[in-house]
């Protein structure tokens, strides 16, 4: 049997996100520009119990040389886990990357680990000169941005430099992944909006020093952007193959630079393309001039970190932002009628009740379109990870998202990683905070005079212009049927189930 060079495998606990994996689609590009076949397994569609067999299924068949798995933090054991599963199965290297190889690459490498080698930092180049390395037999030492088990020890090479130009980077490899189920409408894209769209990176790195993020070990500081012309022939290329009516920006920061958010709106503008999209930015960032034509060019949500309405607060967790600055940039955004979603943040170090009242009240006062309250947790490779009194274990990693067990995460963030100082619980909290705020996690109908403003704010992009007239002309209206049938014939079900 033949072998393939490189399967790029998505976690099993990923089979049901709505987000592409976009770093595997950029490897695997590069990797086939270079001559190396690469294929990516993104399984969708199959219950839990049975993705991890078909992922091992999918690597046999494809008998690879290397298989490369990307990681977050709470996806260590499992990657483990199915990194063993593969090496009993299939003669090949395993190579692990992403956020948290690239931070804790220790957690992954031993004498008994089936882990070959991890990646740190941006893949493309180095898992590229990684394969032909172990391909030919030569040197490991002369691959930078390497770390392995070696003599009893792990050992790395020196740091990859990240890519300079990225507009040399082909497109995202977008035949090897599920597109149908990604380009399907949803609401989790632009979110709260129901929509057919894509994810797009317009640049890498972030210069800002926020303690709970850890996105900057992986891309660096400094900033590299893709020309205009380059982002918006991708994004013509997903709406002529792929029939999208919008798109998500997935930058950290996409307003950091004024000239190439006002280059990339004069490009979506001189083509046409009559496009909704939606940004994540900071609310330092935000200017008349720039949300001008932002809006112009189809821009229709954009999402803030808010974080804190405690100054104290912000400082704290290294925003470098204000109140006055947050206030400023949502009062703006209301001007030019563009949504706003508002990220807060409880469980913050040495947050108070006072603190937690002045957040509540900002909420009130920014009335953003949309909200949504996170529990602090600190990740590997945030400074947050290094203030927590006992380190953690892959086990516990896995409790470091709510998508596994909402009850034990909140267990999990009260005994082992509780910033707050005030003795509420985080999960009566966070219920009374869904009770006042809607947020896209969980739009059902509630009693509630606040909350149904709330619902009906939300819903008013189906009465928009500009949504309108997008949704009037795509060529995905049955979809766009199907879904609300699908979500009509779900609530009538629990309904049921209730009686």
């Amino acid at each position: 049997m033949s072998k393939t060079d490189v399967i790029l495998v998505s976690p099993p606990s990923r089979t049901k996100s709505p987000r592409p994996p976009l770093g595997l689609m950029y490897l695997s590009s590069y990797l086939e520009r270079e001559g190396i076949t690469a294929d990516i397994v993104d399984i969708k569609g199959y219950p839990d119990k049975e993705i991890f067999d078909k992922i091992i299924e999918s690597i046999k068949k494809a008998n690879p040389i290397m298989v490369g798995i990307t990681c977050l933090s709470p996806e260590v054991e499992e990657v483990i886990s199915i990194s063993k599963e593969i090496k009993k199965k299939i003669d090949c290297y395993v190579v692990v990357g992403g956020v948290h190889p690239t931070v804790s690459p220790q957690d992954f490498l031993g004498s008994t680990s089936p882990v070959d080698f991890v990646v740190i930092g941006e893949g493309e180049l180095t898992l590229t000169e990684l394969l032909k390395t172990v391909k030919n037999e030569q040197d490991l030492w002369n691959v930078p941005g390497i770390a392995w088990f070696n003599d009893d020890q792990i050992v790395r090479t020196k740091s990859r430099l990240p890519i300079n130009n990225l507009d040399e980077l082909p497109f995202p490899a977008f035949k090897k992944v599920p597109m149908n189920y990604y380009t399907f409408p949803n609401i989790y894209a632009v979110r709260g909006i129901l929509l057919s769209a894509f994810f797009i990176f317009t640049s890498r790195g972030c210069p800002f020093r926020c303690k709970f993020c850890s996105n900057k070990s992986v891309f660096g500081r400094r900033v590299r952007h893709r020309s205009a012309k380059n982002v918006v022939d991708e994004i013509e290329y997903l709406v002529n193959n792929y029939r999208i009516d919008g798109f998500y920006i997935y930058d950290d920061t996409f307003t950091i630079n004024k000239q190439h958010v006002l280059n990339i709106c004069e490009e979506l503008i001189s083509r046409k393309l009559d496009l909704i999209w939606g940004c994540e930015t900071r609310t330092d960032l935000i200017s008349e001039e720039i949300i001008k034509k932002m809006k112009q060019a189809g821009c229709i949500q954009i999402d803030f970190g808010v974080e804190s309405g405690s100054q104290r607060i912000l400082d704290i967790l290294k925003k470098d932002i204000t109140v006055s600055q947050i206030k400023n940039a949502f009062n703006i955004c209301q001007k030019f009628h563009i949504r706003r979603f508002a990220n807060f943040m409880i469980n913050t170090p040495g947050e108070t009740e006072e603190d937690i009242q002045k957040t509540i009240n900002l909420a009130k006062e920014l009335n953003a379109t949309l909200n949504i309250f996170n529990v602090t947790t600190p990740f590997p490779g945030t400074d947050l990870y290094k203030e927590i009194e006992t380190k953690l274990s892959p086990k516990d990693y896995s409790k470091m998202a709510s998508k596994i067990s909402f009850k034990e995460f909140i267990e999990f963030i009260e005994s082992r990683c509780k910033f707050s100082q005030h003795n509420i619980n985080l999960d009566v909290l966070l219920t009374d905070l869904w009770k006042e705020f809607p947020n896209v996690q969980d739009l059902s109908f509630r009693l509630n005079k606040s909350y149904v403003k709330g619902i009906i704010k939300e819903l008013l992009f189906v009465v928009d212009m500009k949504y309108l007239k997008v949704i009037n002309k795509s060529k995905r209206k049955k979809e766009y049927l199907k879904w609300l049938m699908d979500i009509i014939l779900k609530k009538e079900k629990q309904s049921g189930n209730k009686l």
